[in-house]
């Protein structure tokens, strides 16, 4: 399970936050698309460095050698929200979601751990792996 939900649900909710979406403390984009900025993850980079989305970020395990793949998927003018591929509710290698909602579908994701990276044949796009350095 996340970390912070194993303690208790009030480090990313508030229970008397009447005005937010899902009773967040902080923000958090509400659409599937969403232009990436630190400001619009508020929740996230309460505990996560914001830099492991930088492009050439070492900051996080998600690369195929030194391509941030965090940035590809969030950054940019399209990019997608965490939600997409991870559940923060969820228990499993990196929170990664079995399916997710897209549109009127829903695509199986069909990630698997390896030693020095992963496999990801989601409904999205053909199957890629990644290898970090």
């Amino acid at each position: 399970v996340h970390p912070p939900a194993e303690e208790d649900c009030t480090g990313c909710h508030d229970p008397h936050a009447f005005d937010k979406r899902a009773l967040l403390r902080e923000t958090f984009p509400e659409s599937v698309y969403s232009p990436f900025s630190p400001e619009a993850y508020g929740l996230c980079f309460q505990c996560h460095d914001p830099e492991m989305i930088a492009p050439e970020s070492g900051e996080t395990g998600f690369r195929n050698g030194k391509k941030n793949l965090h940035n590809v998927h969030v950054g940019g003018r399209k990019g997608r929200s965490c939600l997409v591929c991870h559940d923060p509710h969820a228990a499993g290698a990196f929170l990664i979601r079995d399916k997710t909602d897209f549109g009127k579908w829903r695509l199986p994701i069909r990630f698997t751990a390896e030693e020095k990276g992963g496999r990801c044949s989601p409904g999205c796009h053909e199957s890629r792996s990644y290898v970090r350095d």
